[in-house]
């Protein structure tokens, strides 16, 4: 996985970096490249937040339905019929696991957040953009989804 991927990448950069003093442009690369790491984080708990929103709502549309109503879901982009009380049971714990998956995420945006003061600060390096520029909004973009039952 891309997080795995990026905490071994993080790991043999520091330690280039650990047994000499980095050049600027090591320090620069490194600075990039946890950025792109906060960012990608940042992207994905949006993602998954939007996910968990969506979840939410059909959890409320279909608690309000007869349990032997007919509803359709897609299972690995197979539209499949069912009945509510075969489907709420899996999009509640669905939307579960999103939940339990954005707060894992949004832990490790702040642990990372700190890990990128502390080399800022470590290197003496300044925001191009200005306090507070560096940190991606971890909010989802507002959007309006509509749910059929």
């Amino acid at each position: 996985s891309f997080l795995s991927l990026t905490l071994c990448q993080g790991v043999q950069q520091q330690h280039t970096m650990a047994g000499r003093k980095p050049t600027m442009e090591e320090i620069q690369v490194e600075g990039q490249r946890m950025q792109m790491g906060i960012q990608q984080l940042a992207t994905k708990i949006n993602e998954l937040e939007g996910e968990h929103k969506e979840h939410t709502l059909v959890c409320e549309c279909l608690g309000d339905v007869a349990p032997d109503r007919k509803c359709w879901r897609m299972i690995g982009g197979v539209l499949v019929e069912r009945s509510v009380k075969e489907v709420l049971p899996a999009v509640k714990s669905n939307k579960d696991q999103l939940g339990k998956m954005v707060e894992m995420l949004k832990r490790q945006l702040g642990d990372k957040l700190k890990e990128m003061e502390a080399f800022k600060a470590k290197y003496g390096v300044q925001s191009e953009k200005g306090e507070g520029a560096d940190a991606p909004a971890a909010a989802p973009a507002k959007t309006n989804h509509g749910v059929l039952v």
